[in-house]
């Protein structure tokens, strides 16, 4: 391991341990996530799947599996409550959406 390769894999851990944070971090349920997170959640999975492939495209297999663990580590240490509850004040983007009614609206009967 290379010294280039070795700050790579440094910076893409800890972006990636962030990436994870803020990803691990949202609502785990569909009925949960709004439009906003749906989005993001949607780009911060393909930032992270293009990363790892980037870095393995380019023969950095060290950089990749620690994109990959930070990634999973960053997603571990969000669900920890304390730490949920903190992301949950500072970011209040993250919030859960507020529960819809199970209640389908009535329809008028067709005659």
């Amino acid at each position: 391991m290379n010294t280039a390769e070795l700050i790579v894999s440094i910076v893409v851990g800890l972006g990636c341990c962030a990436l994870g944070m803020f990803l691990g971090s949202m609502p785990l349920k569909r009925d949960q996530i709004t439009e906003e997170q749906n989005k993001y959640q949607q780009l911060g999975g393909l930032l992270a799947c293009g990363l790892v492939v980037i870095l393995m495209l380019l023969g950095m297999g060290t950089a990749s599996w620690v994109a990959i663990a930070a990634l999973a580590v960053g997603a571990g240490v969000c669900r920890i409550p304390a730490v949920r509850r903190m992301l949950l004040a500072w970011f209040p983007m993250l919030k859960p959406a507020e529960p819809r009614s199970p209640l389908r609206k009535a329809k008028p009967k067709k005659r």
